[in-house]
């Protein structure tokens, strides 16, 4: 069933049918987006039939609503519209929602075409389907000629969580092992070193230990993408070795705040004594990000000595980043996350 769905829209759904034939594109595309979030399966026929109009936000937003309603009668459509590469992302995105071996092979067929788009679709959405089957072909999909399929190559297999991953990552970081320059001006083109920060992160989902010591390196890159990427993935392997330089990221305020933020979070992960009073220290500190990250942090390292502190968050910090994350609610949930853990173990 699709997510719960919070609407002012008042029509009936024959009546939202009936506005899919509306001269208006505007009426048309609110019409195909609240059939999808209504979940009334009577919607997919008529939504299959308007997959022929001409206008591509309208038929785009129709493919979403196939998705979001996950019928497999949307299968064989929406497998028509991945096969355009005008439309083969929100078809990939929309197919991924549909549970089926139809649909994998579709994705794995899909990295064989001679389009970029379609192949970089199909890299996209093969993690979000979890079938194993498609470990061995986004692992060949590392060797393509364009760096989008490889980032999104390496992003599906970390979702995968399946071992054989580990060494063909971890050929592609020597593989690509060259001049690390600094993060400069935003570029839609992605970069080696894009692929190399998506690499290490999947490298830390898939939690095999070998992949510590060619990550750690990674740590004094000149790269800020690939020191970010290193800090969360060593986090995930609980690391112990890289608790020194991922403390002075911590301190280091000339740092960005994602590095920080990271740093704090990954800390907590990692759960190396040494971390424990320079977090603390940091939940008071002048910057509310690192403030919640710190909570955060406190919260994963698991150690009943933090509540006391988070407590005091809880009670005196209400400040809040630009995304209406509150410290207060942070620190309430790593209080929480502790007292399980404390529970568990009595």
């Amino acid at each position: 069933m699709p997510r719960k769905y919070f609407s002012n829209d008042q029509r009936t759904v024959e009546q939202l049918l009936g506005a899919l034939g509306s001269e208006n594109w505007a009426e048309r595309r609110d019409a195909a987006r609240e059939l999808g979030y209504r979940g009334d399966l009577s919607a997919v026929e008529p939504l299959i039939y308007a997959l022929n109009n001409t206008d591509s936000q309208y038929r785009h937003q129709i493919i979403l609503s196939l998705g979001i309603l996950g019928d497999r009668r949307a299968i064989e459509p929406l497998a028509t519209t991945f096969s355009i590469p005008d439309d083969a992302f929100v078809s990939a995105n929309a197919l991924s929602r549909i549970k089926s071996r139809k649909v994998v092979k579709l994705f794995i067929d899909g990295l064989k075409s001679d389009n970029r788009t379609i192949r970089l679709s199909a890299a996209a959405f093969l993690g979000n389907m979890g079938n194993r089957i498609a470990v061995a072909p986004l692992i060949d999909a590392l060797n393509d000629e364009n760096n989008e399929v490889r980032d999104f190559a390496a992003v599906s297999l970390g979702r995968l969580k399946d071992k054989r991953a580990v060494k063909p990552l971890l050929a592609l970081l020597r593989n690509m092992d060259g001049e690390e320059s600094s993060t400069t001006a935003f570029s839609l083109e992605l970069s080696d070193q894009d692929v190399k920060a998506s690499a290490i992160m999947a490298l830390g989902s898939l939690g095999d230990k070998k992949a510590i010591k060619p990550i750690f390196k990674f740590l004094a890159s000149k790269n800020r993408n690939l020191i970010e990427a290193a800090v969360l993935a060593l986090g995930e392997l609980r690391a112990k070795i890289a608790t020194e330089p991922i403390l002075r990221i911590l301190n280091n305020h000339d740092k960005t705040n994602f590095a920080r933020h990271f740093a704090a979070m990954a800390l907590g992960k990692i759960g190396d004594k040494r971390a424990f009073d320079p977090l603390i220290a940091a939940l008071s500190g002048d910057d509310v990000v690192i403030r919640i990250a710190a909570a955060d942090g406190l919260g994963y390292f698991g150690d009943s000595h933090a509540v006391p502190a988070l407590k005091l968050a809880r009670k005196n910090d209400n400040g809040s980043d630009e995304f209406g994350s509150r410290v207060r609610d942070h620190a309430t949930r790593a209080i929480r996350h502790i007292q399980r853990l404390t529970e568990k173990n009595e």
